[in-house]
């Protein structure tokens, strides 16, 4: 008898705020958003092709992660439309923060994503 292994779950999700571009759910412990993930058929040349990295980091206590962005592009990426992240540094993160792949303040193209923490959500449901 072959043993079925269960669908892993999401942990974390990239809610669009642009139709143009797809909700992402985060299934590994990291992932790398920019020009150069084919999913998101992103054309705009100011978007670098690796351009913020995401990832999740075991907390200490069980169960509970702490999550981080790293932003690794040339025109920046921006938290919660107004934090121009420290190309390099990585920053403390949680659920509920908008993550913009331009500055939303000058640019006519919005690309950005509300963070979601799923394991979080699915805690709080029981």
């Amino acid at each position: 008898m072959v043993a079925v292994q269960p669908k892993a779950e999401a942990w974390g999700r990239l809610l669009s705020l642009n139709p143009k571009y797809p909700t992402i759910d985060i299934f590994e412990d990291s992932l790398i958003i920019g020009r150069n993930c084919t999913s998101l058929d992103i054309k705009n040349t100011a978007i670098s092709g690796n351009h913020f990295k995401l990832w999740r980091e075991p907390s200490g206590i069980e169960g509970q992660w702490i999550f981080f962005i790293l932003d690794t592009s040339t025109n920046g990426t921006f938290l919660n439309t107004n934090e121009r992240l420290t190309k390099n540094h990585r920053q403390v993160i949680e659920s509920g923060v908008d993550i913009s792949m331009l500055n939303p303040k000058k640019s006519v193209e919005s690309i950005t994503w509300t963070f979601v923490d799923l394991e979080s959500e699915r805690g709080e449901e029981q």
